[in-house]
């Protein structure tokens, strides 16, 4: 009898690409093949990468350095091959999808009886982040994939591809059944989460609105995560009903800077101050709420004024926790093309204040 092959699964990814590792692990072992923790005794290597700045693509880079020298086949998958395609190309020479491709998977495994497909999305990994907002278990809900909006400096749109809404019946049976496995904490996850139901005539308010009637008498935490500011805005009266409940544990808005003129030339929103205004409301309502953000900084032509806008920023809305990041030159992106690059000891001196600042306002630094 000939013996099962064995694939070794790896990223280096963020929660939805830690959700396809977890969906094609469930592939490869419903085609009776095995998962190895050992890289060096796999038959098969699948890295599933992540670049969406540049430490994460050099660890990518790293990593398929590493797994060049092993004995089995490499096949690289997520944002890599679509955000960075010469890179990869110099580095390896074997197969490759980006993460809107993810599906064609199947040509590499033709033998293989059940396609991916067919594969039903998955909502725990492995290598699960620990939640601030809790210590309890908890699963994630993905709601979408793609993106459509086209901010300045990301170019992880042109590799998740055409945004796309689960049906609403769809994510109405997943939380049912997460809550029926014994679930109580639930994290939305979407590259635009806030975006759900357009393609489909439906909306995110909606789908808030739905799900809440499920869970009617257990005591239910929610985490919503990738909320663009846009949709902060829109949706802030249906977030207000959830944070008065307490059942909103922790939202992540991902404001990227304090000044509009960057804001405006990021492609983001209008104005700063009517996102923050709310954020601050936020928290009067439920002073427990755990808001966390992502900033990047050394934008180009971002000025000492711009930066301290962003510093100002932290001290209003009192943040439970921040992701600070240094502008990546992300390949083929508007702000790629910008002038007025900040020099890179600009960008560190700022990151080193905005740093000391979270440790003065007791931010966690995420």
């Amino acid at each position: 009898m000939e013996q099962a092959k064995k694939f070794y699964l790896s990223t280096n990814g963020c929660p939805r690409r830690g959700l396809d590792t977890s969906r094609l692990a469930r592939y490869v072992e419903l085609n009776k093949c095995k998962i190895t923790d050992n890289a060096e005794e796999a038959d098969y290597i699948l890295f599933i990468s992540c670049c969406f700045r540049k430490c994460k693509e050099d660890e990518c880079v790293k990593s398929i350095e590493e797994f060049k020298k092993l004995k089995g086949e490499l096949i690289v998958l997520g944002c890599l091959p679509e955000i960075n395609l010469p890179i990869l190309k110099k580095l390896f020479g074997g197969k490759y999808l980006s993460t809107k491709e993810i599906d064609k998977i199947d040509d590499f495994f033709q033998d293989f009886k059940i396609k991916f497909k067919d594969i039903p999305d998955t909502h725990i990994f492995k290598s699960h982040p620990k939640s601030i907002a809790t210590d309890k278990k908890f699963a994630y809900l993905r709601i979408s994939f793609g993106c459509f909006q086209k901010c300045a400096y990301c170019a992880i749109n042109r590799a998740v591809g055409k945004f796309k809404s689960k049906p609403l019946e769809q994510c109405k049976k997943e939380y049912k059944m997460l809550l029926d496995k014994g679930y109580r904490h639930i994290i939305f996850h979407a590259e635009n989460v806030g975006a759900y139901g357009l393609d489909i005539g439906r909306s995110f308010g909606e789908l808030l609105e739905e799900l809440d009637k499920i869970d009617s008498g257990l005591n239910i935490k929610w985490e919503i995560k990738e909320l663009h500011p846009v949709w902060l805005v829109k949706y802030s009266e249906e977030l207000k009903k959830l944070i008065r409940s307490d059942k909103l544990a922790l939202l992540q808005c991902s404001l990227q800077s304090g000044s509009d003129r960057i804001l405006s030339l990021m492609s983001r929103y209008e104005s700063i101050e009517n996102v923050k205004n709310i954020l601050i409301e936020f928290k009067k309502i439920n002073p427990q709420l755990k808001l966390t953000t992502q900033l990047i900084i050394g934008f180009p032509s971002e000025t000492e004024d711009d930066f301290n806008a962003t510093l100002d920023l932290i001290k209003e809305i009192k943040f439970s926790g921040v992701s600070l990041f240094p502008y990546y030159d992300a390949p083929h992106t508007p702000a790629s093309k910008m002038r007025g690059k900040i020099n890179e000891e600009v960008i560190t001196s700022r990151m080193n204040k905005a740093r000391d600042l979270l440790v003065k306002e007791k931010v966690m630094s995420l």
